[in-house]
C-alpha cells in the first residue's frame, strides 16, 4: 500500500512540474489543437504505466518529451489519414508556399510587410534560393533566416485569416 502511495505521489510531482510546459510543446506540434487532450493522455497514461522505471531515469523529463514528440507525430499521421485533406504533410507545406507566393504576388503585401521582409519572402519563394543561400548571401545564420521566414509566414497567415473573417 505504501509503494503505491509513493507511485502516486512521484506521479503527482512529476504532472505539476511538466504539465504546462508539455502542453505549450504539443500544441505547437500538433496539427489540430483538438488533439492536444488526447496527446497529453496519452504521454501520461505512459508516465503512469513505467512509473517505477521512471524512478531510476537519469532524464525524466527527456523521457516525457520525446514520449510526447512520438505520440504527437502518430496522432498527427492518424489525423491527416482520418481527418485531412488527403495531401501528406509535405504536399501540405507545397500547397502553403504556392498560397503565399500567390498572396505576395499582388500589391497587398504593401500593408503587410516591410520592404525588408518582402525581398526575403521573394528570395526564399520566387526566387528559389535556399536558407543556406539566404543566409550568405544577407550575412547570417541560416537559423536566422528560418526564423525570420517562419515569422512573416506567421504574419501572413494571421493578415489572411483576418481578411477571410471578413
Amino acid at each position: 500500500m505504501k509503494k503505491a502511495q509513493e507511485d502516486n505521489d512521484l506521479f503527482n510531482i512529476i504532472y505539476d512540474r511538466t504539465f504546462v510546459e508539455l502542453r505549450k510543446f504539443v500544441l505547437y506540434k500538433a496539427v489540430n489543437s483538438a488533439l492536444v487532450d488526447d496527446i497529453l493522455q496519452e504521454v501520461y497514461l505512459e508516465v503512469f504505466r513505467h512509473i517505477n522505471k521512471l524512478k531510476e531515469h537519469g532524464n525524466i523529463e527527456g523521457w516525457i518529451y520525446k514520449t510526447a514528440e512520438n505520440k504527437t507525430k502518430k496522432l498527427n499521421e492518424i489525423y491527416y489519414k482520418y481527418y485531412g485533406n488527403k495531401r501528406g504533410i509535405e504536399e501540405e507545406i507545397v500547397y502553403e508556399e504556392r498560397a503565399l507566393t500567390e498572396l505576395i504576388q499582388g500589391e497587398e503585401y504593401q500593408s503587410i510587410l516591410t520592404e525588408d521582409e518582402f525581398l526575403l519572402l521573394m528570395m526564399k519563394y520566387k526566387a528559389g534560393y535556399s536558407h543556406g543561400e539566404i543566409a550568405k548571401i544577407r550575412k547570417i545564420t541560416e537559423a536566422s533566416s528560418k526564423m525570420k521566414l517562419s515569422r512573416i509566414i506567421k504574419k501572413l497567415k494571421e493578415h489572411m485569416n483576418l481578411f477571410l473573417m471578413l
